[in-house]
């Protein structure tokens, strides 16, 4: 597994790749374990985007900026978004902020993100029985009162769409984090274009949620239930989506496309 300050890097890398956030904005965190400090994204001279992220641009701060270790960068605007998240939810270790376009279509339209979908995306699925609220203000978080009115309407959640701005999204670590954040995408995108089709989907069964969120049976035989523990496969997509991402970084290199 890699390291803290890696899987940082690594998951911004992922948001671009998989269009989640666009040239410089956005940003992934990770509690430091033990501490009330994080790993952030930060933006030097030298800013080449988030499809390019570096651990050296992986910078620690407190939750509220003090004593960063970031020279020659700077710490994110919206920072509060992820201090004050760490503050308030001893639950959450990861902290994605990024600007997605069917979750920002979603929110701007006031389409609600319902449980339309089960072996599709059961990831998503959970996420939209859980409930995806909506901050309602299109401005920066970028003070301490600001992030605490996100926090609050994102309640116990995984996951919050910001009217006209983005989403956040939480994790217990970072792969979880980043992968909740591609299948809030996905879920918004599926959202979208059933509207945009003239349908109104119904939600799945009763039953076929029970399915998808009853307890299952781990290859080695010990009860894991997936609306309290880690995703089944989790570990696998984090895999796969960071193989993807840095596949690409390498075929642009070979291009030698900066």
């Amino acid at each position: 597994m890699q390291n803290l300050r890696e899987q940082v890097a690594t998951g911004c890398r992922i948001l671009a790749q998989q269009g989640l956030v666009h040239e410089i904005a956005g940003h992934v965190s990770a509690r430091i374990p033990g501490t009330e400090r994080m790993f952030v994204r930060g933006r030097s001279a030298a800013e080449r985007g988030l499809r390019y992220t570096t651990t050296d641009a992986i910078r620690t701060c407190g939750f509220r900026g003090e004593d960063h270790a970031a020279e020659g960068f700077e710490l994110p605007l919206e920072l509060p978004i992820h201090g004050e998240t760490y503050r308030l939810r001893d639950d959450v270790n990861a902290v994605v902020h990024a600007h997605p376009t069917y979750s920002v279509l979603c929110s701007v339209a006031g389409l609600p993100l319902e449980p339309a979908y089960g072996g599709y995306d059961s990831g998503g699925l959970r996420l939209a029985l859980r409930g995806v609220p909506t901050y309602p203000h299109s401005r920066l978080v970028d003070d301490v009162e600001s992030a605490h009115e996100l926090v609050a309407a994102m309640a116990d959640r995984a996951a919050c769409l910001m009217r006209g701005h983005g989403v956040t999204v939480v994790g217990r670590d970072v792969p979880e984090a980043v992968m909740n954040a591609l299948r809030l995408e996905r879920l918004a995108r599926f959202t979208w274009q059933l509207r945009l089709a003239g349908v109104r989907a119904e939600p799945v069964s009763d039953a076929d949620q029970a399915f998808f969120t009853r307890p299952y049976k781990r290859a080695m035989g010990a009860d894991t239930n997936v609306a309290t523990g880690r995703e089944r496969g989790a570990d696998t997509d984090w895999r796969w989506v960071s193989y993807v991402a840095e596949d690409a970084a390498h075929r642009r290199m070979e291009l030698g496309e900066s």
